[in-house]
């Protein structure tokens, strides 16, 4: 993510008073958001074949525990990585290009340590 990080480009604009996206390079930024994808969804898949061979031992605590912290949580990084991913695809400007990327992080974090310290 760091490498990614450091294809954009800003300076200070003085009548804003603030720092704006000048450029972006949305090549490395995209290739990393798809390698996740591809990993988050190899699991999903996985995850899910597993969960829905043993379908009928629901009341299983091992099934519980695989559909909540498993599906759930690839589920909410695949879709946050999606909406990053389209819209650093697109490249309609600098700005749109890495605004989802923040919050995509930020909701795989939260949804991976809400399983950790709620589970």
């Amino acid at each position: 993510m760091t490498a990614a990080v450091s294809t954009v480009e800003s300076k200070w604009d003085t009548n804003l008073n603030s720092c704006v996206i000048t450029s972006t390079n949305s090549i490395p930024l995209t290739a990393v958001y798809v390698v996740t994808m591809a990993v988050d969804f190899i699991v999903l898949v996985l995850a899910s074949i597993g969960l829905f061979e043993g379908y009928h031992n629901r009341e299983s605590i091992l099934w519980t525990i695989l559909f909540r912290d498993g599906i759930i949580y690839f589920v909410v990084a695949f879709t946050s990585n999606l909406v990053a991913t389209t819209f650093i695809a697109l490249n309609l400007n600098p700005v749109m290009g890495v605004l989802f990327a923040v919050p995509a992080c930020i909701f795989r974090s939260v949804s991976f340590i809400a399983r950790l310290t709620w589970g």
